[in-house]
């Protein structure tokens, strides 16, 4: 005989388990949608998040909101004033061609972020475009980056006291998260990638920033290539590798306030505390228009350099070609730098200088460490319509090996003047001169 009550007491619990089973499915919905990879969600428009372009209104909360939810974040034609944009893991920041980013003026734009200022650790204003401690993060396409850097190079004469007081917590070990300078007057970079893995800027128009202008800090595996840079405010160098390895730059264009393109590793204490270098580094097919230095290596290089090669470069214009700059009171090590096929014109001071007596320093070190220059080859490097000073060394005694200038061709008078260069060897028929 058919049990009815049990028909019924089995259609109560299969109606209980479909409840559950219902909502089960439900809640592994919402934790689906909450947990998806931002980089599954593969393309956005600037513009979907409110962003308009007539360089003026800001829109520093559309570039927040469209990194929040979007791998790839595409800017369309026109200007786009922002406050500092900070990059999450697997951000691309895509500018295409008449599109141009367009930083604001007002600090208050840009909140308190770790960086590194001229080779100490510090807690200052964001950089302009900022990426912490992310992987594969990309800024491509053919548009333009402003830094608007006129203003902030106002600050300039304001920093002294406060660079004095970052350095004197440098040496005094002070831990970077009290290092906290708010409302200061350090000027920030402009593109920075602080301790990511992963970088790649391709493309992009980069002009006018405060200060440097792109400028990873101990990061890895980058590659900046196919970029144009134009700044010419003070302490505007235009890439700085800054305790950071595995990078290529290639195909890229400079004007620079200062050095075109500049390899460093922390000042002092702070590079002898972060014993982090800059090394595995290759750079080829450089156009240099006007610098400071085509190719500098320091002066803040406390943290070592080493294994750099660089090969075809033109350097239109600078007050110096190729330039190893250190100094007493920096320690740290120099070596296996390799250069190459290089040409040289309109340089006013000298072509090569390697200089272990630098004394352009913004403060004076506090120890006698003595700086390491060791293998470096120097060649097949092209002087034209420039000072007679080819080659200038000033070395340490016993703190300068295996340097050799091989093939340095002038079109003019050649100089050289070596000061305690012993490791210094040429070849090729060039005068030498010692002291």
């Amino acid at each position: 005989m058919y049990n009815i009550k049990a028909f019924i007491k089995n259609q109560k619990c299969l109606k209980s388990k479909l409840a559950i089973l219902i909502l089960l499915v439900a809640l592994f919905l919402f934790i689906f949608i909450c947990v998806t990879k931002k980089e599954d969600i593969q393309t956005c428009f600037l513009s979907e998040y409110g962003a308009v372009g007539d360089g003026q209104t800001l829109n520093t909360k559309a570039f927040k909101k469209a990194i929040k939810e979007c791998k790839k974040i595409i800017v369309r034609e026109g200007v786009y004033k922002t406050g500092a944009i900070k990059l999450d893991d697997y951000s691309e920041l895509h500018i295409e061609k008449g599109a141009e980013i367009l930083f604001s003026e007002d600090k208050k734009e840009y909140p308190l972020e770790w960086t590194r200022w001229a080779g100490l650790d510090v807690i200052n204003y964001s950089p302009f475009i900022y990426a912490k401690d992310c992987k594969n993060i990309k800024i491509t396409g053919k548009g333009k980056i402003n830094g608007n850097g006129a203003k902030w190079q106002e600050m300039i004469e304001k920093q002294k006291k406060e660079v004095r007081e970052l350095y004197k917590m440098s040496f005094a070990e002070v831990p970077i998260k009290e290092r906290v300078f708010k409302d200061s007057n350090l000027r920030p970079s402009l593109i920075q990638p602080y301790n990511c893995k992963g970088v790649l800027i391709e493309g992009v128009e980069i002009i006018e920033g405060a200060m440097w202008m792109v400028h990873p800090v101990y990061s890895e595996d980058i590659i900046i290539k196919d970029i144009t840079i134009t700044a010419t405010g003070s302490n505007t160098d235009g890439i700085v590798i800054d305790s950071s390895k595995n990078v290529l730059i290639e195909n890229v264009k400079i004007t620079s306030g200062d050095d075109a393109i500049a390899i460093k590793s922390g000042r002092d204490n702070d590079g002898w505390m972060q014993g982090k270098s800059s090394e595995n580094i290759t750079i080829r097919n450089v156009e240099v228009y006007k610098a400071h230095g085509g190719i500098t290596i320091g002066s803040e290089m406390s943290g070592d350099v080493r294994n750099v090669n660089l090969e075809n470069m033109t350097i239109f214009q600078a007050d110096r070609g190729i330039r190893l700059k250190t100094l007493i009171g920096r320690g740290g090590i120099i070596e296996n730098i390799h250069i190459k096929d290089v040409t040289i014109k309109n340089v006013i001071k000298e072509s090569i200088n390697l200089d272990m007596d630098y004394g352009s320093s913004t403060m004076k070190p506090k120890t006698d460490k003595k700086p390491l220059i060791n293998n470096i080859i120097i060649e097949n490097v092209h002087v034209e319509k420039s000072s007679p000073k080819t080659i200038v060394v000033t070395g340490i005694d016993g703190q300068m090996s295996n340097i050799l200038f091989k093939n340095i061709f002038t079109d003019d008078e050649k100089f050289i003047k070596i000061k305690n260069g012993k490791g210094v060897s040429l070849e090729g028929s060039m005068p030498r001169q010692e002291e």
